[in-house]
């Protein structure tokens, strides 16, 4: 409101309070009249939007005067006088801009901002959204249906009405109606429908009509029912987002639409438009699209803090891994503590294997990147509507190299890799296993993370005959297991010592199976030769004496190699034969094996 406008609204409180009512409707139709740009004053579009008359706007020019200039509300006294001489009663419903408070009568928070045009104070669970426009990278045809909709429906309302966009949590559900409701000139006031008050409506109506808000309640769900009954004759049209295209809204025609998940190349172009600015070159874009099913909202996120990461690194130039971090840093799933991740360095020229072992995890990778093409370019995705997924089934004696493989898997892929905690899983009580296997099988599909369930067997167990209600339980949370695996339409990876534990209809599900053999001693010597890392104080070794000698797994090695630098520092030494084979004693007893007595001569004379 210009300085001009409000000294004439304040000066027709002042008269209203004198009684002056001919001079305060004189000085009200002054404030009401249009700007010089055309444009309608702030009491010109509150009259029109809550349908005032004259004597509405004296009124409210009287309780802003009272406001603006005593910090309080007309007297009561003064409120009567002021009613009866505009020939109204001051008993009864009140006009719309007008509330019962603590102190009696007084102007609408919302009102007296929209005046002063401050930030308006709204019920804790509300708030505008004025919708900048935005570039549209997925949902267009949402948009433009959301306006013919409402456009024709304007045209001619046929009672009341509600659109509804459901889908998960984070798809852009209320980006959508904002854009629409930009395009349809006006803005969105949101409010949270789990917060949302039967007491709060009132405010609510008025702002949306003055603000020429479409009102939204976010999150709306069947308790939020009674709100769309109480707001019938108040607003026509309302906008809702929610989980559950099943939620209803009594009472309303519906206009019920799912916002999908982007596609890739909806994916594709986003990436495009948000990172292609830091350089990076479209080949990677077009992995980082594939790799993350992300939201728009993630990926703005992503290049937000991959901007700041490059301040605090100006003379580091944006490189393939810096870009894969910052996307994956939003696309974490939420296992809530059933899953944990499992993170290394290691890539496939790091794991030491038998070459028939090794090309198979190399042709596993090449299946996984080679999927989505042939699903999506192929036409496979219309001939195999489920069983989509890759499953990987790791079986051999501990220490093998199983969990390495599978984060080198992991590592080749681009993907993050999760351990599935089965202690967290597996539940007592009726139905909890269930609910926590789909509520992780439904993360990894959200995040393209790579699960991993190691001692599998434990999970994946044969189903046996039922002789009581806990035998069918178990049955039916392996079966339950069973078709969430056959959904999943991403990577699993399991792992097991005992693989004649296993279902045989997991097994026959599985897409690659792949044993771990007990290193050789051409292995265990590569083993030896890299376990130690270069700044490590190391005498003469003789590998291949270790490698022939020690017939260890893997981890067996890793445990003798820290064991004995364990020794060597304790005792300030260098890493030799010596306390080499010491750690390897310490092993052999472990394992219930004796250890040769000439090495031990060799090496340890002076006893253990």
């Amino acid at each position: 409101m210009s300085e001009h406008d409000l000294e004439a609204l304040l000066s027709a409180g002042k008269l209203a309070a004198a009684l002056d009512i001919p001079a305060a409707l004189e000085a009200c139709r002054s404030a009401a009249q249009d700007t010089a740009d055309g444009s309608p004053s702030p009491v010109g579009q509150m009259r029109w939007a809550l349908g005032l008359d004259d004597a509405d706007i004296v009124l409210t020019a009287l309780f802003l005067y009272e406001l603006v200039e005593r910090a309080g509300v007309p007297s009561p006294e003064s409120y009567r006088a002021a009613c009866c001489a505009l020939g109204r009663r001051c008993g009864g419903t009140l006009p719309p801009m007008l509330r019962w408070g603590r102190g009696g009568v007084e102007l609408s928070p919302v009102c007296r901002d929209f005046l002063l045009e401050r930030e308006p104070e709204l019920p804790a669970c509300a708030r505008l959204d004025f919708c900048e426009e935005q570039l549209v990278y997925h949902g267009e045809h949402l948009i433009e249906e959301v306006c013919r909709f409402v456009n024709r429906y304007t045209a001619v309302p046929k009672g009341p009405a509600a659109v509804l966009l459901h889908g998960e949590a984070g798809s852009g559900r209320r980006f959508l109606l904002g854009q629409a409701a930009r395009r349809l000139g006006g803005c969105l006031l949101l409010a949270q429908g789990e917060k949302l008050g039967g007491e709060d409506l009132e405010e609510l109506t008025l702002a949306a009509a003055l603000y020429n808000a479409f009102f939204c309640i976010e999150n709306y769900a069947s308790r939020n029912a009674q709100h769309l009954r109480a707001l019938e004759n108040r607003l026509m049209l309302v906008f809702l987002t929610a989980d559950d295209r099943a939620t209803s809204a009594p009472g309303r025609m519906v206009l019920r639409r799912a916002v999908e998940p982007l596609t890739r190349s909806e994916r594709l172009c986003a990436m495009r438009a948000l990172f292609a600015p830091f350089g990076f070159i479209p080949a990677l874009l077009e992995r980082a699209a594939g790799l993350y099913p992300l939201r728009v909202g993630q990926m703005q996120s992503a290049a937000a803090h991959l901007s700041a990461d490059l301040l605090c690194r100006p003379d580091e130039k944006p490189d393939e891994e810096l870009l894969l971090s910052a996307l994956r840093g939003e696309n974490r799933p939420g296992f809530s503590g059933c899953a944990h991740p499992l993170s290394t360095t290691k890539r496939m020229a790091d794991l030491v294997l038998p070459a028939p072992q090794k090309r198979e995890l190399e042709r596993i990778c090449a299946f996984a990147r080679a999927r989505s093409a042939v699903y999506r370019d192929w036409g496979f995705a219309e001939k195999i509507p489920y069983g989509r997924g890759i499953s990987v089934l790791f079986y051999g004696a501990s220490g093998t190299g199983k969990t390495m493989a599978a984060s080198v898997l992991a590592n080749e892929l681009g993907l993050e890799l999760y351990r599935v905690d089965l202690a967290q899983i597996t539940s007592k009580y009726i139905g909890e296993t269930q609910k926590n296997i789909g509520r992780i099988f439904d993360e990894a599909q959200s995040s393209n993370c790579i699960l991993f369930f190691d001692e599998a067997d434990a999970l994946f167990a044969r189903r046996s005959e039922v002789s009581d209600a806990q035998d069918r339980y178990s049955n039916g949370e392996v079966a339950y297991l069973l078709q969430k695996t056959e959904q999943h339409e991403g990577v699993t990876i399991l792992a097991t010592n005992l693989l004649q534990n296993f279902d045989e209809a997991f097994r026959r599900r599985i897409t690659f199976m792949l044993r771990f053999p007990l290193p050789d001693a051409g292995l265990r010597e590569a083993l030896w030769q890299g376990i130690f890392p270069a700044s490590a104080p190391l005498d003469e070794l003789d590998y291949r004496l270790l490698a022939e000698q020690f017939e260890l797994s893997g981890a067996g090695i890793k445990n003798c190699a820290l064991n004995a630098a364990l020794l060597a520092m304790s005792e300030g030494t260098r890493i030799g034969m010596r306390e080499i084979v010491f750690a390897v004693k310490g092993e052999y007893d472990k394992l219930g094996k004796t250890l040769n007595p000439q090495i031990i001569q060799m090496f340890l004379p002076e006893g253990v």
